[in-house]
Order: C-alpha cells, then structure tokens, then sequence
C-alpha cells in the first residue's frame, strides 16, 4: 500500500494461521515419526523464543475431554530467519 498524502509505503496486514505442533509437523514435511514430532515442537518453542509465534489457546481437540490438551499457536503464514554472525 502507497500513502498518497505521504508517499510512504504502509505495511500491510500480516497472515496469520493457527497450528498445532502436530499440523505444522505435517505443513513442514517433517514426516510421522517421533523424531519429526521432536524437531518440530523444537522448532515451534525457537519461533514463540524469539517472538514469531505465539500461544494462543489450549484445547481439547477431536471433541474427547480426557488426556492434555493441544497447545494452538498462532504464527505468520511467511517469515524468514537469519543465522547471526
């Protein structure tokens, strides 16, 4: 977006998605083992570290009540990280 006024660039709205660490396990192509369940619940506590994603509910899902709930994270549909020299 343009500001005619200005002529400054505005950002626009940034796209979000609400996952859970098993959906992005799955969006990331990290296969169905365990050992992709750990990279990616690994993956998603760097992300909320350093303010990418963020928690924003805990709930039971799949309509059964017993056992823990999912934790849902919020995070931007694109992002891109960089190595620190």
């Amino acid at each position: 977006m343009v500001d005619l006024k200005t002529k400054k660039k505005t950002a626009g709205a940034v796209k979000t998605v609400d996952l859970t660490v098993r959906e992005f396990q799955r969006r990331m192509g990290l296969g169905a083992e365990v050992k992709g369940y750990i990279a990616a619940t690994v993956m998603m506590k760097m992300l909320v570290e350093r303010g990418i994603a963020e928690e924003v509910a805990r709930l039971h899902t799949g309509g059964e009540r017993l056992g823990r709930k999912s934790v849902i994270y919020r995070l931007p549909v694109e992002f891109t990280l960089k190595a620190a020299a």
